[in-house]
C-alpha cells in the first residue's frame, strides 16, 4: 500500500545546485513542497539513497534563493527525490509564497505548516 503523502507538491521549474560529500551537482528543479524536491540531476555522478546534501534552489527572475539541508530518499533515472530536514526561516517564507502563488491557496499551506510544526 502506497504511502500517503500530506503536503501538497506543485510543478516548478528554477536552477539547483546539489552539494553532497564535497562534490556540487547541478540540475533542474521538477516539483516542490515544505517537505521535499524532486530534483533531476544531469551529470553522471550517482547519489546515494540516504546521503545528505545541501540543496540550493535559485529562482529565477529574482535574487532569491532557497537553501535546505535534505536527505535523498528515492531515484528514478536522473530525478531524486530530497526530503528537507533543515530549512532557514528566510527561505521557508519564500518556500511559502512560492506554494500560496501556485496553489492558489493560503490556507492549504498554513495547514501544513501547523502540521509540520506538531510533527516535529
Amino acid at each position: 500500500m502506497g504511502e500517503k503523502r500530506y503536503f501538497k507538491r506543485v510543478n516548478f521549474q528554477a536552477e539547483v545546485q546539489v552539494i553532497c560529500d564535497e562534490n556540487i551537482l547541478h540540475g533542474d528543479l521538477l516539483d516542490i513542497s515544505l517537505k521535499g524536491a524532486l530534483i533531476r540531476i544531469h551529470e553522471p555522478r550517482i547519489l546515494q539513497i540516504d546521503r545528505q546534501a545541501t540543496i540550493r534552489i535559485y529562482l529565477s527572475s529574482s535574487d532569491i534563493t532557497l537553501t535546505a539541508e535534505a536527505d535523498v530518499v528515492h531515484q528514478r533515472g536522473e530525478d531524486y527525490g530530497f526530503k528537507f530536514f533543515k530549512i532557514d526561516a528566510e527561505s521557508i517564507g519564500h518556500l511559502r509564497r512560492l506554494l500560496e502563488l501556485n496553489l492558489g491557496s493560503s490556507e492549504a499551506v498554513a495547514s501544513e505548516l501547523e502540521f509540520i510544526l506538531k510533527e516535529g
